[in-house]
């Protein structure tokens, strides 16, 4: 025996779409039908085609074995699609998939377009490494674009920089010569980045010298694990101004506008995983106890800057007792002392 009887055409009559050619087509003996995901109708059509045609390759050259193994390998709204056909309507594999692909032209994946590399820009804090990896993947979907086009895009979506200043210059004429030269502004990049964040950090490792090394910092600190650097550095201020949302959110503000930038200093060794700060980038304590950030915002506030960010009480010319410190502060630092009178001692008018 060649292979598996095939149905007798009188038990398939009228309750099948294919052909008696097809339905006589014999599959092969002793060979493992290749195992494959059931469609359904709302994935992507062409890539189950294409799947389908390496799988069957493999496993027979005859097409219209084809035939008979592609429904089976339908379901649900697919498989109802499949029966509805008329009876005799399939013929060979390329009628199948003619049908089949116009059935779920709707179902295939759109491509990636050249107008979608065009509107790609690299994020205020996001890294050359990072861009230049969501870049190359999203540059590998786009078909049939000149290398030379996808070079000109990147200059174009790169932050002002050396390795933006360097297609400037330079005008690489292929992916392959550009990424030669990337490697060398990422290692550039992460070079300065690491020195920013010793430079960040040496400050508060002196300041928790100065205030004793292995010292017990509360319970919490005996519970296990080192305290971040940050909570030794001391505070530039006394007080704080009363803001009107958590310093996360304070930050987020700060960075849209380009009032600041974050900065990436290393996770210590022993430093609490479960506590993360936005601004340094690392974890050991929260953005919304990081002194340094503190110091920061009240620096901005004090010139000027996030006003609507502020907690002001319902009558302003009262400072709360909370925030009566950062009033006088406020007031020394813009040269208003001696205009805050209290409203008790004002001269009703006559």
């Amino acid at each position: 025996m060649e292979g598996r009887n095939p149905i007798p055409d009188d038990q398939a009559e009228g309750l099948h779409p294919f052909t008696p050619r097809v339905m006589r087509a014999i599959i092969p003996e002793n060979k493992m039908l290749p195992l494959m995901e059931k469609y359904g109708g709302l994935s992507d059509s062409v890539k189950h085609l294409r799947s389908f045609v390496d799988a069957m390759v493999v496993y027979s050259s005859d097409e219209l074995v084809w035939c008979k193994f592609f429904s089976l390998l339908l379901k649900e709204e697919a498989l109802d699609w499949f029966h509805s056909l008329q009876p005799g309507t399939i013929d060979s594999f390329a009628v199948l998939r003619q049908l089949f692909t116009q059935q779920y032209a709707s179902s295939k994946t759109l491509g990636v377009t050249y107008t979608t590399l065009v509107r790609m820009r690299q994020g205020r804090d996001e890294s050359l490494k990072v861009f230049m990896d969501r870049f190359n993947r999203t540059a590998r979907q786009v078909k049939n674009v000149d290398q030379r086009l996808i070079v000109s895009v990147l200059t174009a979506a790169l932050r002002l920089g050396p390795f933006c200043d360097y297609l400037h210059a330079e005008e690489p004429q292929s992916m392959d010569e550009l990424q030669n030269r990337l490697a060398s502004f990422i290692r550039i990049e992460e070079g300065r980045a690491h020195q920013r964040g010793r430079e960040e950090i040496e400050p508060m490792v002196r300041a928790g010298r100065d205030r004793g090394a292995g010292q017990s910092f509360g319970r919490n600190d005996r519970r296990g694990g080192h305290r971040s650097r940050d909570q030794t550095k001391i505070q530039q201020y006394v007080h704080h101004t009363p803001l009107n949302a958590p310093r996360a959110r304070v930050l987020e503000e700060a960075l849209r506008v380009d009032l600041m930038a974050v900065v990436q200093i290393p996770t210590l060794v022993g430093a609490d995983e479960s506590k993360y700060c936005r601004y340094h980038q690392n974890r050991g304590h929260t953005t919304e106890d990081c002194v340094t950030l503190k110091d920061k915002l009240e620096t901005l506030v004090q010139a000027g800057h996030l006003q609507r960010m502020i907690r002001w009480s319902y009558d302003c010319s009262i400072p709360s007792r909370e925030s009566f410190g950062f009033y006088v502060d406020f007031a020394r630092h813009r040269g208003l002392s001696g205009q805050m009178s209290s409203r008790s001692g004002d001269e009703k008018p006559k």
